[in-house]
């Protein structure tokens, strides 16, 4: 692992099954890189479903498919949402509240 990455371990493991092989992958951990600017092409906020953007950032980021994000157990769904938040975080500033100035 580089410091270009982070490493998010799984609290409940996930394991997919390939049911043309009979084999089953253990997914213990989700590995995100760091995004690049041409990632953020692909990034959608929605205001009605937020999260969606974000998962399929996770996605992006992790270089897994839509399935294993959607069996992250929610603590472990949790933890990869926030460390996508904080790489997003950037992107996302917003301008000064009247409170603020």
């Amino acid at each position: 692992m580089s410091k270009s990455e982070i490493k998010i371990p799984l609290k409940t493991p996930i394991n997919l099954e390939d049911t043309a092989t009979k084999t089953v992958t253990k997914i213990t951990e989700i590995v995100l890189r760091r995004p690049t600017a041409g990632d953020m092409r692909h990034y959608r906020l929605t205001p009605d479903r937020p999260l969606d953007g974000n998962l399929t950032f996770a996605e992006i980021l992790s270089g897994q498919p839509a399935v294993i994000i959607d069996k992250l157990d929610f603590e472990d769904a949790a933890a990869v949402l926030e460390a996508v938040d904080g790489f997003l975080k950037p992107f996302l500033r917003t301008g000064k509240t009247s409170s603020e100035t």
